[in-house]
């Protein structure tokens, strides 16, 4: 993730994302959660998406985690 990409968001979990995105209607919950800090200032965000597509078309690379 570019710094340019984090600063657009600036500390918004939700701004990052592609409205563009077409995703299954497949009921599979996924809940995210992220805490830290942003400019100084304390940033708490918690959604849950139908499924994993949602999440990130919403969020973008924000939760893109391997492992």
């Amino acid at each position: 993730m570019t710094r340019r990409y984090r600063t657009a968001a600036d500390g918004d979990f939700s701004r990052p994302g592609d409205s563009d995105t077409l995703c299954p209607l497949i009921h599979a919950p996924v809940r995210a959660s992220a805490h830290g800090r942003w400019n100084g200032r304390r940033i708490d965000g918690e959604r849950t998406h139908g499924n994993a597509c949602e999440l990130r078309a919403a969020t973008g690379d924000v939760f893109a985690l391997e492992g």
